[in-house]
């Protein structure tokens, strides 16, 4: 899987360099800013997948950026971490409310560090996941009100796929899958709609009523495909 991208905001550069040695190893890419209105403008337009913030910086604080973080279009889903000195539960409860999925509290230990990216990089995975399209090209028995049939599937997601429908499916319809995950010989079966075209003969499925082992089952086969 490509490297994970991490941006590390944070006006002290040796807290950065920190936080660049210490993920690299897990695979991860650092971004790393000292400017805080920076930070912001990048995240506009280039895909991270997390974000370490440090609360108090000059011009622009954590908490807005971390908001900002929330509010893009491309980065809203990224998981954050906020930095800060004090652990009071006035300040913990500020960052949370600004976006926040993890708090940490300065001045930390390398093990600390060491044990939080360790949960970031898990997090940093599933929102990269999310947004990945995989070639997946299996047949797939189709069941809607005309009938059953077989179509082909040209690329698998965390929220469904796209089939080579041959004019056969409309945006809207819903109908019935099923189809095997590798290295299971089991067929899946669960629902699907329409959601677009993307041509004549092809159409985008979103998976619904999806179980919670199916999902698991889907996101680990997507991180393991991607790693190849």
């Amino acid at each position: 899987m490509p490297a994970l991208k991490l941006m590390a905001v944070d006006d002290d550069p040796a807290i950065v360099e920190l936080i660049e040695n210490l993920v690299a190893p897990l695979g991860c890419r650092v971004l790393g800013c000292t400017d805080s209105a920076a930070a912001a403008e990048q995240i506009e337009y280039e895909k991270i997948h997390g974000i370490f913030i440090d609360v108090h910086m000059p011009g622009m604080d954590g908490f807005e950026l971390a908001r900002r973080v929330r509010a893009s279009t491309l980065n809203g889903a990224a998981p954050i971490v906020l930095a800060t000195g004090g652990e009071s539960p006035e300040m913990m409860r500020a960052s949370f409310a600004a976006g926040a999925n993890f708090f940490l509290a300065k001045p930390f230990s390398l093990e600390r560090l060491q044990s939080l990216f360790g949960v970031l990089r898990g997090w940093m995975i599933k929102a990269k996941i999310r947004h990945v399209r995989l070639p997946f090209r299996v047949s797939v028995n189709c069941t809607t009100e005309a009938g059953s049939f077989r179509l082909a599937s040209l690329n698998l997601s965390e929220a469904g796929m796209l089939l080579d429908s041959c004019g056969k499916l409309s945006v809207g319809e819903t109908l019935g899958l099923s189809f095997a995950l590798a290295p299971n010989p089991k067929p899946w079966s669960l629902r699907g709609r329409v959601v677009r075209k993307e041509s004549a003969d092809r159409v985008g499925i979103q998976f619904e009523e999806m179980e919670p082992l199916q999902q698991d089952a889907l996101q680990r086969y997507l991180h393991e495909h991607l790693e190849e």
